[in-house]
């Protein structure tokens, strides 16, 4: 075993990967070249070598900070933050391999390492995510657990797009390799957050006949009608805003003089915030609800001078009098930039009691503090400012009881048993994120059962997946921790509920999530 990133177990013997057929091509390109360039210039044996040095099997060093980029099976450990839960689906994977039954492989896509310029999601909740996928996958595999019976049983692999996603390409490749080859890949699950990059990996899965099954995706982009193989377990965008909307709507029918106004990101290159700012402008134009001003409060995130129009924002927000303050703000953007507003809120000592509603995204309100002190800080300025947050989550572990209330089954139960048994505090749970994981891995381990009963197992492939995947409708649901799970054209769930959640300063954790209510689009 290794120390730090690596190997968590050595194997008797290395037996170098086999690339897909693309990288054999490029890989022979690449040597022809060094050859020549070896002859004329010293040390070129060394230049390629660091040039396409491997990590582990199947996971390869990528771009000029050589960031470890491939599919694992739990061996290597991408982060250290994800060691535990690497090693447990690597011995689960082991257990598969000795059992002598047929198998098939779910992989769960996440951007597992981290640069300094990375925006995307923090360590927790990818660690948590994989938390929960691991879960799923122990359930598929022992029917005492999930009931689904046991063949083909599942092996999960890990697959690591790396910063952002930066990495989606040579993921993709290899993810497509592994389905068309001998590697038994039938589904991809997971996909991280909505960027340009996930919409990229999705767009060639999708031309490949990868199915695939988000766990925490929202972009409504993602989905097609007319172009099937991507499905989801997550509310998108149109059905967060909808349901937003259409509180707000029920806030100022008790109230006509509750005020709305929205902040804004423009950046047209982050389709998150962009299709969150065009689907609140539509829902609250169809439900009518009444914004209290015209006046545009707009920031572009991702450049520099951000932090500058959040606090002029801010200002045009906190220094009204108390009578012409909007009681709440839609904040049309990502965690990162309404902690910067927080911020702002709170300059000078100064104090603004409003409240702000958001997306899914506010999960991210603590991305990228690292250290314990920074977030104390921020905890700190955040309880001076008088900033309250609500959102709409995917899941919150207080939802489950409303949903399945006076029904005879609720999965959350369980899954709450086995995450405590296994990995520990209730705190994990507070987000939803594992919840969602969970969700997507069983429900694609429930079609691969479908697709079971219809062929032979050992014949399962990606499109007998993505076949049923299809089939799983209103008629033939999956009992999902948040909530029931059925698919509509698009691959989108139907009428999925949300819960809105409160993240609160306070708590061992600094911060905790209070569910308030279910809501529906």
């Amino acid at each position: 075993m290794t120390g730090g990133n690596g190997p968590l177990v050595v194997e008797d013997e290395f037996v170098p990967p086999r690339p897909p057929p693309r990288w054999r091509l490029r890989i022979a390109g690449a040597v022809a070249a060094v050859l020549v360039v070896g002859a004329l210039v010293p040390y070129g044996a060394r230049v390629y070598d660091k040039a396409v040095r491997e990590c582990a099997e199947g996971v390869r060093a990528q771009g000029p900070d050589a960031v470890c980029v491939g599919v694992t099976d739990g061996s290597y450990v991408f982060d250290e933050s994800l060691r535990e839960v690497s090693g447990r689906i690597a011995e689960e994977n082991r257990r598969v391999e000795r059992s002598g039954e047929p198998w098939v492989a779910i992989a769960y896509s996440e951007a597992m390492t981290y640069s300094a310029k990375s925006q995307g999601r923090g360590r927790d909740v990818v660690r948590q995510s994989l938390e929960g996928a691991y879960l799923a996958q122990r359930e598929l595999n022992d029917h005492s657990l999930g009931g689904l019976g046991s063949l083909p049983q599942i092996k999960l692999l890990l697959a690591n797009s790396g910063p952002d996603g930066a990495y989606w390409r040579p993921l993709a490749d290899q993810l497509i390799s592994m389905a068309h080859g001998g590697d038994r890949l039938v589904a991809v699950a997971g996909l991280g957050e909505s960027r340009d990059t996930t919409e990229h990996l999705v767009d060639a899965l999708r031309e490949a006949n990868l199915p695939m099954v988000g766990a925490t995706v929202a972009a409504d982009s993602l989905s097609s009608r007319e172009q099937p193989g991507f499905f989801r377990v997550s509310s998108p965008i149109a059905d967060q805003t909808s349901a937003a909307a259409g509180y707000l709507k029920r806030r100022q029918r008790r109230d006509p003089d509750h005020r709305v106004e929205v902040i804004k990101d423009r950046n047209p290159q982050d389709v998150y915030s962009t299709q969150l700012r065009d689907g609140f402008d539509k829902a609250a134009k169809r439900l009518r609800l009444r914004p209290s001003s015209t006046n545009e409060l707009t920031y572009v995130s991702q450049i520099s001078g951000v932090d500058n129009a959040l606090a002029s924002i801010a200002d045009k927000i906190c220094d009204r009098p108390a009578k012409e303050r909007p009681d709440t703000v839609y904040f049309a953007g990502r965690g990162r930039e309404l902690r910067g507003f927080i911020q702002a809120a709170a300059a000078g000592g100064r104090s603004c009691p409003v409240t702000v509603l958001s997306g899914s995204s506010v999960v991210g309100l603590f991305f990228g503090l690292t250290k314990e002190t920074d977030r104390a800080d921020f905890v700190k300025v955040w309880k001076s400012s008088r900033v309250k947050v609500h959102y709409t989550a995917y899941a919150h572990p207080d939802g489950p009881a409303d949903i399945y209330r006076g029904k005879p089954l609720n999965p959350f139960g369980p899954f709450r048993e086995a995450y405590l048994k296994t990995f520990g505090g209730a705190a994990g749970l507070a987000d939803g994120q594992a919840m969602q994981s969970h969700d997507a891995v069983r429900v694609i381990g429930e079609a691969v059962r479908y697709g079971g009963r219809e062929s032979d197992v050992e014949r399962i492939g990606a499109e007998t997946v993505q076949q049923m995947l299809g089939q799983l409708d209103e008629q033939h649901p999956v009992a999902g921790t948040g909530g029931r799970i059925s698919f509509d054209e698009a691959g989108n769930p139907v009428d999925k509920p949300m819960a809105l959640v409160e993240i609160v300063p306070d708590g061992a954790a600094g911060y905790r999530y209070d569910y308030r209510e279910t809501v529906t689009p």
